[in-house]
């Protein structure tokens, strides 16, 4: 399933991740090994030290919590001032 959770719709990565079938770190992982082999160069920054959000969104859900985005994750483009 590591590879497919690539083509899933944000609602379905987040009720996975909401019913413990996946962990958010795993698809926080999935998705930046990801980008990091796109040939495109779609991303210029990845955040993989920011991850460890995973581990706490994980915590959280663990302990009953139902959270809506629960693991999805977020591109922001290059054109915004952060």
């Amino acid at each position: 399933m590591k590879n497919d959770v690539l083509m899933l719709p944000a609602e379905e990565i987040a009720s996975l991740v909401n019913a413990r079938k996946l962990s958010a770190r795993e698809v926080v992982l999935t998705f930046l090994t990801a980008a990091e082999k796109d040939e495109t160069n779609s991303f210029i920054t990845l955040c993989r030290d920011a991850a460890r959000l995973a581990d706490e969104v994980d915590a959280r859900v663990k302990n009953g919590e139902k959270l809506p985005l629960a693991g999805v994750p977020a591109g922001i483009k290059d054109n915004i001032c952060t």
